[in-house]
């Protein structure tokens, strides 16, 4: 899985890796077009495999990222639901929670934490599903506030 990478990424993955329990959070510091996005694919990729996450969310500022994004992934194996417009949350950077708690629903309003800040969600897409706006979404789900959002199997 390491293969084709550069050096700095080998040896920022093996420092990622090397604690007993990797941290939650990675921050990666390099300049354009040092490959910061395919060292955060393959540790995705490394995390999903090894079980210790479910699912990895990319939020870009731009479509251009997103479809930079999602072709780095793809060469990873890794499908990215690059499809979805950018317009489909504005970031809260002054909010705080634990990542996937709802923090507000209701209104057409579904705001959910981040590792820092929050997002509020202005559509749903379920894997397979039609993209809906939250306000459709919160009228059979209007108590979210609160709970952690999961995966559903």
């Amino acid at each position: 899985m390491t293969h084709g990478l550069r050096a700095w990424q080998r040896r920022a993955l093996d420092a990622y890796w090397a604690a007993d329990r990797p941290p939650e959070d990675c921050l990666v510091h390099a300049t354009p077009g040092a490959g910061k996005t395919r060292f955060a694919g393959v540790l995705a990729r490394q995390l999903l495999d090894r079980r210790w996450v479910e699912r990895v969310i990319v939020v870009t500022p731009t479509d251009h990222l997103r479809r930079q994004w999602a072709g780095a992934l793809r060469a990873l194996d890794l499908d990215l639901a690059s499809d979805a417009a950018n317009g489909v949350a504005r970031l809260r950077p002054d909010a705080q929670g634990r990542p996937g708690e709802v923090l507000a629903s209701g209104d057409g309003q579904l705001t959910v934490a981040c590792g820092d800040g929050a997002i509020d969600l202005l559509q749903l897409q379920r894997p397979g599903g039609r993209r809906i706006d939250v306000a459709s979404f919160l009228l059979a789900r209007p108590t979210l506030a609160g709970r952690v959002l999961v995966a559903a199997d």
